[in-house]
Parts: structure tokens; C-alpha cells; sequence
């Protein structure tokens, strides 16, 4: 990870990968806003939060928060994950749920579609961990 001149965040691993990024949004009076379609437990105590074994890092822990799909968009949001994950030549995606704050690199995976969305209504899918997602 590092940042180039002009202070943008760099995933080197993340962008080692091949393929194109795209951002879930909605617009709100011309704005793009991804808050719209989630959310998370900001107020969740960090012992009940999954976080990755390796990770011991007090303020890495702090930015890993649930990903909360609004209830309606939880449909279109599945389709969207099943396309994309049909379109990829290898049937493999990258989901990476990301609010500003924290420039540690954390990626998981592999998860099933399936999986994946269970795993999210257990809250147990993180924001700024980056997730591999499979058929």
C-alpha cells in the first residue's frame, strides 16, 4: 500500500489484479453516494466483530465495521454480484466495500455467492476488507 503525490491511496495488491473496478451508488441530486444502498454498525463492539486472525493492529480493528445491504436493495444488490461474477472469465470477482479511513490492505477469500450473502446477513463481512467472491 502507498500514496502517490497527490494523496491518493494505493492498494498495491488490489491493483496488481487484472480486470476492471466499479462502485455501487445511487445518485442523490447528483451526487454519488454509496451510503444510500448500505450501512454498518458503527457502535458494534469490536470483540463480536469477525476480524481476521492475523490482524492485531488496534487501529486496523477500528476500521473494520459490518456491511449492512439496506433491505431494499438486498435483491439487486445479489443480481448484481451473480452478474458480475458470470461475466468474469475466471467466475471469480473482487468485492471490496471501502470507507475512508484505515490504509491497511486485508483481503479474504474464497467465498461462494451464496456465501457471501449469508455471511453479510450475519454481519460478518467487513468494510475495507477486500473479499474474493466465486460461483
Amino acid at each position: 500500500m502507498s500514496r502517490d503525490g497527490k494523496h491518493s491511496l494505493i492498494l498495491t495488491g488490489l491493483s496488481q489484479a487484472k480486470g476492471g473496478w466499479y462502485s455501487l451508488v445511487k445518485d442523490d441530486e447528483g451526487i454519488k453516494n454509496a451510503f444510500l444502498l448500505c450501512d454498518s454498525d458503527f457502535e458494534r463492539d469490536a470483540q463480536q466483530i469477525p476480524v481476521p486472525f492475523w490482524i492485531e493492529n488496534e487501529d486496523v480493528i477500528y476500521n473494520l465495521t459490518p456491511l449492512i445491504i439496506r433491505p431494499e436493495f438486498k435483491m439487486d444488490f445479489e443480481k448484481i454480484l451473480t452478474f458480475f461474477v458470470e461475466q468474469s472469465p475466471s467466475k471469480t470477482i473482487m468485492f471490496l466495500a471501502r470507507y475512508q479511513g484505515g490504509d491497511y490492505e486485508i483481503i479474504q477469500g474464497n467465498l461462494s455467492i451464496s456465501d457471501f450473502i449469508n455471511q453479510i446477513n450475519l454481519k460478518n463481512i467487513l468494510f475495507n476488507v477486500c473479499y474474493l467472491i466465486t460461483e
